[in-house]
């Protein structure tokens, strides 16, 4: 003869019900999450916008403000400073002083949380354009100072050498800068950028529902006043 079964003390089985019931529970919750996600294919730009510009605001660190970093690029830029001596109009044969600098510098790029954002969704490509506000460089640009390259030379009848390296170097920070804004070098800082605000507008998107599978073009602000040759 088998055993009988020992019964399920009701304890336990008052405990099992609470807790199918709170599944079912969070079921129906999550449910209704998920009904009231967006559709990221049906947003119009503006609504896009307002939903991505709230977001932005919370995500805000107030110590350290709306500047988000998304490239960093190290260059070794050379600048240099000739002069001659003109007397009446006239440049006088006393030759050339050449000065030259070499710096390594490091050039970071930053866009603004706060600035202005746009998105629209391609259904063509089946995907997201997002145009980001301008790539902006952070200033003054650090740079290694042990390790600065200096050259000078003065002309065949002057003694300035020193004085035209000086007057080079006192306009190290601001040549610096005007590199770091040149255009070639905001196209570079653009492509680097891409993938930094690439995550950074998926993490929304996840954020609100999306799948992680969606595509996301980014250009910047600055793309808008670029001509092709």
């Amino acid at each position: 003869m088998s055993e009988p079964k020992a019964a399920v003390p009701k304890a336990v089985r008052v405990m099992l019900g609470i807790g199918l019931l709170l599944l079912a529970a969070l079921g129906v919750i999550g449910w209704s999450i998920l009904q009231k996600l967006p559709d990221f294919s049906k947003l119009t730009p503006d609504i896009a916008a307002t939903n991505f510009a709230t977001w932005r605001a919370e995500t805000v660190i107030p110590a350290e403000g709306t500047k988000m970093e998304v490239a960093l690029i190290k260059a070794t830029p050379k600048f240099k400073r000739n002069s001659n001596i003109s007397w009446a109009g006239y440049e006088l044969p006393l030759g050339t002083t050449r000065s030259s600098i070499q710096v390594p510098a490091t050039f970071r790029y930053f866009v603004d949380l706060s600035g202005d954002w746009q998105l629209v969704f391609d259904e063509a490509e089946n995907h997201w354009q997002v145009q980001a506000p301008e790539i902006e460089l952070f200033t003054p640009v650090a740079f290694e100072t042990g390790e600065i390259q200096r050259q000078t030379k003065s002309g065949w009848a002057r003694w300035d050498q020193q004085d035209n390296l000086e007057a080079l170097e006192r306009k190290l920070s601001s040549m610096l800068s005007d590199h770091g804004l040149k255009q070639e070098q905001i196209k570079k800082a653009q492509e680097a950028a891409k993938p930094a605000v690439e995550k950074f507008v998926r993490n929304w998107m996840l954020s609100q529902g999306s799948g992680s599978e969606v595509k996301i073009d980014v250009k910047f602000g600055n793309s808008k006043n670029e001509t092709t040759p």
